[in-house]
């Protein structure tokens, strides 16, 4: 290794080493701060300190080692009981911290400390210690080479490596000792950990999910083979019959010779089909190992998204007077790196307005029958795939009427309905500060939020009640780089929806469509909810649905707000690999696009967006074909399935080809309701509670009743045995999920019942 090449890479250890223990300080001093006596805090604080200053010295930053000589020489007399620490103290050793970790961002970036704050805080914390306020001249404020232009001598990167193994004990070669930490042998294995650049995880995602998209193009090929295979059996059934229908001996021995030839070749390929349905199913599976275990490699604690706010929840306090407490839950939980690094600046933020808007000073709280210290909570779960965050306090709710009158007085008339108050006031530009602080007041906070939230395909929305409390809701994937999600066209075009805010998909009929505050609303049980077609909302050049009566509605839900979207079809719920736009690119209502295993693209919209374009949207009831006009139902066909989500799709594509569809949750009850009802054909899952699909097609085929009705199963069942026992009990077709098309089925079924 290169001298230069050394350098670099000692200096990036040296650096990740000083934020790690940067977040360890900041810690460490806001429980001091509570808890002035701690011994184990100032042991802790004072192991840092000197850990920093030895790797400093031996990654040549010596600016950085004496500012962390004086922490240690102040942690050390705190910790022999020779001084106790006052607020000042902490103020100083505060913006210590902050010094720090502004001299961490610049030797990352390659820039020069001279100019930093850290060299000009070196004094006082000199002063602070007890020790002379000069700084020794060997101390620049400049950065020096790492390492010299000659290799350094092996004593040396023995030095460096010690360093980097001195963790909490402190023990750096060459400086003072630091009590030495008991460690404990124990008969368990060594769990090792390597430390990869985010750069190189990005890649090996990209390439993993270039293997999903191919994986996904190769499982219609074994289909294709299957279609083949017949169409070439179909034909040379064709043959053998015009040779026996002629009497020709000549002809009829060529003719058997070429029969022959087909024959094998229809062997042939049935023997293809078998081993590329093996193959593609082998590498369906291993496409998801490598999948998942890309995913665990980018997965993040979401402690990580987190470690800078009871900092900050402290300093507002600090600056506004005020008491808070920050409450963390779920730190725990898991997400994408991209997702976590996403999160910091909105969570920030919001934790910050919680304090300086939010929580009341603490004789206003007393007046209210609070308590002095007001709670600021940060809760993350992961819920039906989403990660969802609250962000709450116990303050005083949002001024709704200083927000109208901030909007008067810029020339804009504010909603009267508190939901859309709300709206508008996260799409920014809103502040209720009749002057900007260091803090807030500048009104491009929310807008920040949402903003952010977006581009990792999430969502943000309010809830408040006066005098009592204010709540943020964040909602996102949680991994960017890919998504399940349901595929809906209009005017052509396809696009994905993530399936966690698709709550069901239903088809409108004129009797479930009302007028609601004269627009159209549809009516399922509960509260009417608005209607808004996604080429209406997304504009030209997609083109408006003339009619509504039949078509696929998607109820999308984002917080607090619902929205029946209506697409042209349905056609598809799968897993998709995320491409993000351009940095560049702002295209309203889209965060991305999806990359299909043929080839195409579809966009990934933002449910939450296209929420607030169609709630502002009218749709009145003339869209609408009233019941006497529309078209008489076709034929009659029964889905089953357990799955609510495959129930959905099937119905979904099915009505949207004009069949009158039922529903069934289990092979039991598919029994019950064709008692009820005539059918015309039955569309099954095999792996279902109470009755399996293969139960149900037995039980069929043995009664007088029903036998004759064609049973179409549609499975993940994918080996030869599981389709020959299919066929065994009677069914007309058998369909495999994970090469699961719309138009197979919808042909399938015509063949079958036209």
């Amino acid at each position: 290794m290169s001298p230069d090449d050394l350098n670099a890479r000692l200096r990036a250890t040296f650096v990740q080493e000083l934020e790690d223990q940067l977040r360890a300080m900041d810690a460490g001093l806001l429980t001091l701060e509570s808890r002035p006596d701690d011994a184990e805090t100032i042991r802790t604080l004072f192991r840092a300190a000197h850990s920093v200053k030895g790797a400093a010295r031996v990654a040549g930053i010596p600016v950085v080692e004496e500012a962390c000589h004086a922490l240690e020489s102040l942690f050390a007399e705190v910790r022999d009981g020779a001084r106790t620490l006052s607020g000042g103290d902490f103020s100083l050793l505060f913006a210590a911290t902050d010094a720090l970790k502004e001299a961490a961002r610049r030797l990352r970036a390659n820039e020069s400390l001279e100019d930093s704050t850290l060299p000009a805080l070196i004094d006082r914390l000199r002063a602070a210690s007890g020790a002379p306020p000069d700084v020794p001249a060997a101390v620049e404020t400049t950065i020096p080479p790492a390492v010299p232009t000659t290799p350094r001598p092996p004593q040396a990167i023995e030095e460096a490596a010690a360093v980097s193994r001195a963790g909490a004990s402190g023990d750096t070669p060459g400086s003072e000792s630091a009590p030495p930490v008991p460690i404990e042998s124990t008969d368990a294995p060594t769990i090792e950990s390597v430390r990869v650049s985010a750069d190189k995880l990005d890649q090996l995602a990209a390439y993993t999910s270039d293997l999903l998209t191919t994986t996904g193009a190769l499982a219609d090929q074994p289909r294709e083979l299957d279609r083949l295979q017949q169409e070439l059996a179909r034909w040379a059934g064709q043959w053998r019959q015009m040779a026996r229908e002629q009497h020709d001996v000549r002809r009829w021995t060529e003719q058997s010779d070429l029969d022959r030839h087909l024959h094998q070749i229809v062997e042939q390929l049935s023997q293809l089909a078998r081993a590329a349905h093996d193959h593609t199913r082998v590498l369906s599976r291993a496409t998801s190992d490598i999948l998942d275990g890309v995913r665990g490699l980018r997965m993040r604690r979401f402690a990580d998204a987190v470690e800078a706010l009871p900092r900050a929840v402290r300093d507002v306090a600090a600056a506004t007077g005020k008491q808070a407490r920050l409450v963390i839950e779920g730190d725990d939980v898991e997400v994408d790196r991209i997702v976590i690094d996403t999160l910091r600046e909105p969570l920030l933020h919001l934790v910050r307005n919680a304090v300086d808007h939010g929580i009341e000073s603490p004789e206003e709280r007393v007046a209210r029958g609070k308590p002095e210290q007001g709670t600021v909570q940060v809760v993350a779960s992961l819920d039906q795939g989403r990660l969802r965050i609250i962000v709450e306090d116990d303050g005083r709710g949002l001024d709704t009427r200083a927000i109208a009158r901030r909007l008067i007085a810029q020339g804009e008339e504010p909603p009267t309905e508190a939901r859309a108050l709300a709206r508008r006031l996260l799409a920014g530009g809103v502040t209720t500060r009749e002057e900007a602080t260091s803090i807030s007041g500048r009104g491009v906070g929310l807008d920040l939020v949402r903003a952010a939230m977006e581009r990792i395909g999430g969502s943000v929305d309010v809830a408040w009640r006066a005098g009592e409390f204010t709540r943020f809701l964040l909602d996102s994937p949680p991994s960017p780089a890919t998504l399940r999600a349901m595929l809906v066209s209009a005017s052509d075009q396809l696009f994905a929806l993530p399936i966690g805010q698709v709550e069901r998909v239903v088809r409108i009929q004129p009797d479930q469509v009302h007028e609601v505050e004269g627009r159209a609303a549809l009516a399922l049980g509960g509260a009417p909810v608005p209607i808004a077609t996604l080429s209406g909302v997304l504009g030209p050049p997609l083109r408006e649905r003339s009619e509504l009566t039949g078509a696929p509605a998607l109820l999308l839900r984002a917080g607090q707000d619902e929205l029946a979207l209506v697409v042209d079809a349905v056609s598809d719920e799968r897993e998709v690999v995320m491409r993000p736009l351009e940095r560049r690119a702002h295209v309203p209502h889209v965060s991305g696009g999806a990359l299909l295993p043929n080839g195409r693209v579809a966009l990934v919209l933002v449910p939450r967006s296209l929420i607030e374009a169609g709630l502002n949207r009218e749709l009145t009831l003339p869209h609408l074909v009233r019941p006497e006009e529309a078209e008489a139902r076709g034929a009659h066909v029964l889905v089953v399935d357990d799955s609510i989500t495959t129930r959905t799709l099937e119905q979904s594509v099915l009505e949207a080809a004009g069949y009158h569809v039922t529903a069934a949750v289990d092979g039991q009850d598919a029994w019950e309701k064709l008692q009820q009802e005539p059918v015309d054909l039955v569309v099954s899952d095999v792996e279902m509670p109470r009755m399996t699909g293969f139960d149900l097609c037995r039980r069929m085929r043995a009664s007088k009743r029903f036998a004759e009705i064609p049973v179409v199963l549609v499975t993940g069942m994918e080996s030869a045995e599981d389709r020959a026992l299919g066929l065994e009990v009677g069914a007309d077709a058998y369909i495999l999920k994970s090469s699961f098309d719309q138009e197979s089925l919808l042909e399938t079924i015509r063949q079958l019942i036209g």
